[in-house]
């Protein structure tokens, strides 16, 4: 990954909570016991074994790094050969602020191995655990949320793109993940998953396609567009739907059904461009 300059901290920084100043911190010392920190990235090895990094994760960490600090250390061997973190080490270097390391002595490729097949990562039922107790400041938005979802039984994607109001690639993920989450339109976010429901009945699969919801939620749009008709003729003619991948397919495939042996008046048209 290319070092970006315009990343580069300048003042304060943090590790484990605790703010220090980049330009009168020394290169190297102990953040707590065990726990130690250095700025001189040379010392530092990569196992030829280990997974290679990834550059999202690394700019991620970055801005994670950049906005909350450092909480967790590195693990290295006594050849300060990086065992766990070297995502994390890559994210500090590029930030030019000092690494914290732990020192594992006997530690090979097989822990590393160990360690990453034992790490479970968050889903998205843990953060809305995390977020929806009290002691979180944003609580009451995920308290909505996991109500919204109770009364729904609609899957994680589906409910974060109705209660974003159908606005973003990543439905409110990014802004979940971190507990800062907002409702946008509650009572549409309502009324959108209330057609859902329905369409569930018949064909409970399509409910949990994301691609079919954003085509059916963006045709919904059109002047002529009826609700109850295009639940009638997705019952009718639910097959029609098979087969698409893309958004593209489904907006043509749900047009083409909800238009099947309609009167010309009611049938419902777009323009490809810009739709």
């Amino acid at each position: 990954m290319k070092a970006n300059t315009n990343l580069k901290m300048n003042g304060s920084f943090s590790m484990l909570g605790i703010n220090h100043n980049l330009k009168k911190i020394k290169k190297s010392g102990v953040v707590q016991k065990d726990i130690n920190y250095t700025s001189n990235y040379g010392m530092f090895k990569f196992l030829d074994q280990n997974r290679e990094t990834m550059d999202k994760h690394i700019a991620d960490l970055a801005a994670s790094i950049k906005e909350s600090g450092q909480i967790h250390a590195i693990v290295v061997n006594d050849k300060f050969e990086i065992i766990d973190g070297q995502n994390r080490f890559k994210a500090c270097k590029l930030l030019g602020v000092p690494v914290m390391y732990i020192i594992s002595k006997s530690a090979s490729i097989k822990d590393v191995i160990l360690m990453n097949n034992t790490q479970v990562g968050w889903k998205m039922k843990d953060y809305l655990r995390c977020f929806s107790n009290k002691k979180h400041n944003n609580h009451a938005e995920y308290v909505q949320v996991k109500s919204f979802m109770e009364e729904y039984k609609l899957n994680f994607s589906i409910a974060l793109y109705l209660l974003s109001d159908a606005k973003g690639d990543s439905y409110g993920k990014g802004a979940f993940k971190k507990g800062t989450f907002k409702i946008k339109n509650m009572t549409k976010a309502k009324r959108m998953a209330d057609v859902l429901v329905k369409i569930k009945a018949f064909a409970p699969d399509l409910v949990m396609i994301m691609r079919f919801c954003m085509a059916y939620f963006k045709l919904s749009e059109l002047d002529r567009f009826d609700v109850d008709t295009s639940i009638a003729q997705l019952k009718k003619y639910r097959r029609k739907i098979d087969g698409a991948i893309s958004y593209e397919d489904y907006l043509q495939r749900v047009k083409e059904t909800y238009n099947f042996r309609l009167l010309k008046r009611n049938q419902i048209s777009f323009r490809k461009e810009g739709f």
